[in-house]
C-alpha cells in the first residue's frame, strides 16, 4: 500500500503545492485531477488501491473549499466508467472536467 499511496495520492499532493503559491498569487489557475472508478465504486481485486484514490478523490473536494476565494479551482476527471449515482457529489465541491458524468 505504500508505493500506492506515494504514486496515488502523494504525488497529486505534491503536485499541487508546487504550483500552488504562483497561481494564488496570479488570482487565477487550475488543475485537473484524474482518478480511477474504484475511487466511487468497490471493484473485485481493486480493495488495495480503492482507498488510496478516494483519498486522492477528497483531496481536490477540501482543497476548492478552502481555497475558495482565491481563483485557483481543482477539478477532476474519472479515468474509467462511473454510476452517475456513485459518482454525484453530495456537497459543493470542484467543477467537474466536462466529459465527466457529474
Amino acid at each position: 500500500m505504500g508505493k500506492l499511496s506515494g504514486l496515488l495520492l502523494f504525488t497529486p499532493v505534491e503536485v499541487v503545492r508546487a504550483v500552488l503559491p504562483e497561481r494564488i498569487e496570479r488570482g487565477d489557475g487550475a488543475v485537473l485531477l484524474a482518478h480511477g472508478s474504484s475511487a466511487v465504486q468497490p471493484m473485485p481485486h481493486f480493495s488495495g488501491v480503492g482507498p488510496v484514490v478516494s483519498a486522492a478523490r477528497n483531496y481536490p473536494y477540501s482543497l476548492s473549499t478552502e481555497l475558495a476565494d482565491t481563483g485557483f479551482m481543482p477539478a477532476l476527471s474519472p479515468s474509467g466508467p462511473v454510476s452517475p449515482a456513485a459518482s454525484r457529489p453530495e456537497r459543493p465541491g470542484p467543477t467537474p472536467a466536462p466529459h465527466s458524468r457529474w
